[in-house]
């Protein structure tokens, strides 16, 4: 739009005062203002020039060193931290056992100051923390792992009790473990939406007449008298080194007393103390015996059943229960009797013809009149039968139980400690440590006869080089 008033106003200054300027004045005025225009341009850059530039910073990758150096300083804090804080009493004590320190707790307990990550924002206080894993009996590996919103990785950190550790455990290698890079966390990249550039406005085309420029002759050129580059001489550089023997560092301050065991070393100084107390602690075991009742159910003798069983088995003869009589009737004698007795099987009475009153019984009734009777008897036989049968009989006795719980006793061994006092004797231990520097050789490269190098230890090796 410029260009086009600036062009507008020329014309019209053109139109008015045609006469006063010539061909060429305008043709410069036009070029003047086309250079305005550019250096404009040059000097105020448009939003589109700003937007190729932030895209090619993020494409460059300009800012990333920065931003690792950050991820860097804030998860070797976090590692310094932690190696202050997990000493003997907050290790794991099993093989294989962990113990982890988030970050919020390590805020908490006030081992770090609050950081933040590249975009200002505070990292996760639980993804990120510090975990301690015992591997052997007297190493740990310490993992360090840091979650942000830009950024998260871990570091592995090998700890152990050494004999160079100034406290209990330290770690293995001297050398500060550097994140090399940390895993960027992708961001959303919103699209910027194009915008149509509005078309430029075109000049009204001025037809300039043609000049014909004076012819100018160049003025004739003399050339420079050539003066020869001195001769230098060449540089030499010699080669000086100083070997520094192995040394000790100064013994640090003693360490609190502690009854752990320290073992003496040449980077360990180790003085005891013992002292004797008196204690109480177990000095025996108690044998304790007793009957401790307890219900079970068992079988008990109630009653016995008895059986009558054949124990021998024979021929006998037996009454068949009937008999036989003989036919010859003998007199046996004659009685009495006021009433004719009856006649049975074996016996028989006969009535004496002319007997009645023969006998009285004064004594209660003489008026009853007694008979006299003949007693005639015969012979009884009884009929018998062989036969097999049980001629010996024996018992048979069988026990009866039944269930019934009943209480019953045991006996039980228990033994109780028996605590005495004594005396014991406790060492404790002081340290201090003491580092050793191991021997180094310093190689530099100077001119001839350094005094400065010489006097402080250098000397020749007779390498020299050129510079």
């Amino acid at each position: 739009m410029l260009v086009y008033v600036a062009i507008k106003g020329g014309i019209n200054m053109y139109n008015e005062r045609n006469e006063e300027f010539s061909i060429r004045d305008i043709i410069l005025q036009l070029l003047f203002v086309v250079l305005f225009v550019f250096i404009l341009l040059w000097l105020f850059p448009t939003k589109s020039d700003f937007n190729k530039l932030a895209n090619n910073n993020n494409n460059i990758g300009s800012l990333e060193p920065i931003y690792a150096r950050i991820f860097n300083d804030n998860i070797l804090n976090m590692k310094d931290a932690g190696k202050e804080y997990f000493t003997t009493e907050r290790v794991p004590q099993k093989i294989g056992d962990k113990v982890t320190l988030t970050l919020g707790e390590m805020l908490n307990k006030k081992l770090l100051l609050p950081f933040v990550d590249s975009k200002g924002r505070q990292c996760d206080l639980s993804k990120s923390y510090i975990e301690v894993t015992k591997t052997s009996e007297i190493e740990y590996t310490m993992k360090v792992n840091l979650d942000c919103t830009d950024a998260s990785d871990y570091i592995l950190v090998p700890m152990g009790c050494y004999d160079f550790c100034k406290t209990d455990i330290c770690e293995k290698e001297t050398t500060r473990p550097v994140v090399t890079k940390p895993t960027p966390k992708p961001n959303p990249v919103k699209p910027i939406p194009n915008k149509p550039k509005p078309d430029p406005v075109k000049p009204d085309p001025v037809k300039p007449d043609p000049v014909k420029p004076d012819p100018v002759k160049p003025d004739p050129v003399k050339p420079d008298p050539v003066k020869p580059d001195p001769v230098k001489p060449t540089p030499i550089e010699y080669e000086y080194t100083k070997t520094t023997p192995a040394y000790f560092t100064n013994w640090s301050s003693w360490s609190n007393w502690t009854s752990n065991y320290i073992r003496e070393t040449d980077l360990v100084d180790v003085r005891t103390e013992e002292i004797t107390n008196t204690v109480t602690k177990q000095i025996g075991v108690k044998k304790i015996t007793q009957s401790v009742p307890y219900t079970t159910t068992k079988k008990v003798h109630v009653d016995n059943l008895v059986t009558k069983t054949c124990a021998k088995w024979g021929t006998v003869t037996v009454s068949t229960g009937t008999y036989k009589y003989g036919t010859e009737w003998n007199y046996v004698k004659t009685i009495t009797a006021t009433t004719p007795p009856a006649d049975t099987a074996t016996t028989r009475y006969v009535r004496v013809k002319n007997s009645s009153g023969d006998t009285l019984d004064c004594n209660t009734n003489c008026n009853s009149i007694y008979s006299n009777y003949k007693v005639y008897t015969r012979q009884t036989y009884e009929i018998k039968q062989s036969g097999y049968t049980c001629v010996e009989y024996g018992l048979t006795v069988t026990p009866i139980y039944i269930n019934k719980q009943v209480t019953e006793y045991k006996t039980e061994v228990k033994y109780e400690p028996v605590y005495g006092s004594v005396k014991e004797t406790v060492t404790y231990y002081q340290s201090r440590t003491r580092k050793l520097i191991p021997a180094s050789t310093d190689t530099r490269w100077s001119n001839y006869n350094n005094t400065y190098l010489l006097n402080n230890g250098y000397k020749y090796t007779g390498k020299v080089k050129v510079k």
